[in-house]
């Protein structure tokens, strides 16, 4: 919901590897908001790494590229 207010999109989540079945599956996945990389998560499962990455991005919230100016006029008015 942070990316929706401040950029009205949604992150990607880009798996960038991943392997096993079952309960033995492990994925690497990062979060990109705008065309940048933010963040990496893994876990056991697709799902839990994009969670991990999101996690992750959370705590970097501060690094995450600034809205574009006319979004910012947008807002305003």
């Amino acid at each position: 919901m942070r990316t929706q207010a401040r950029y009205r999109c949604l992150p990607d989540y880009k798996v960038i590897s991943g392997s096993g079945d079952g309960r033995s599956a492990h994925f690497d996945v990062e979060v990109w908001i705008l065309g940048t990389r933010i963040a990496r998560g893994e876990g056991h499962g697709r799902r839990a790494a994009e969670m991990a990455a999101a996690t992750m991005a959370l705590a970097c919230e501060d690094s995450w590229p600034r809205p574009l100016l006319e979004e910012i006029d947008a807002t305003i008015r």
